[in-house]
């Protein structure tokens, strides 16, 4: 959003899903929202549910599809950094160029990321500290310390060669 993209696609998980796959989509609305960018029902393609979740295969098959469709956008972001790079595929298929004709991130940060050519802009997850927080919350739970427990933890965005500005 900050380098200019207003038609950014998105390969999310299916309608019924409400696991972390619905949260991060969620945060691909607020993003948009966050930057005044108009919501369109035609960019958000899901996750083929014949394919393994989340895998480089889907993200390449569903960027295939889109890509037939012709709806214009200039940007897409995956719900996974493997998702990104099929989508990568599908796009030098098409005869087009990631970052020039199209930007693509995923989600992550995975070391594949930086190693694919061209690297993938990715968010980040503190993983961890997640994974220390998530043992730490079992023990409370089995002591009974605690009966309900959740916690937030900030991610970051590693800008790389897979997106480009506009502006």
């Amino acid at each position: 959003c900050n380098l200019g993209h207003e038609k950014i696609a998105v390969i999310t998980a299916p309608e019924e899903d409400v696991s972390i796959g619905k949260l991060r989509y969620e945060g691909y609305k607020k993003a948009l929202a966050d930057h005044g960018i108009a919501y369109n029902e035609r960019l958000v393609r899901r996750m083929k549910e014949d394919i393994d979740s989340y895998s480089m295969e889907n993200g390449y098959a569903v960027t295939k599809e889109l890509l037939e469709l012709g709806e214009e956008f200039s940007a897409i972001f995956t719900l996974s950094d493997s998702m990104a790079i099929g989508a990568c595929k599908a796009i030098f298929e098409a005869g087009k160029r990631v970052p020039e004709d199209y930007s693509v991130a995923g989600y992550d940060g995975l070391d594949i990321s930086f190693y694919y050519n061209p690297s993938i802009t990715t968010i980040k997850q503190p993983v961890v500290e997640i994974a220390e927080a998530t043992i730490k919350i079992l023990f409370d739970l089995i002591n009974k310390k605690v009966n309900h427990a959740h916690q937030i933890f900030p991610a970051e965005l590693i800008v790389r060669e897979s997106t480009r500005s506009l502006l």
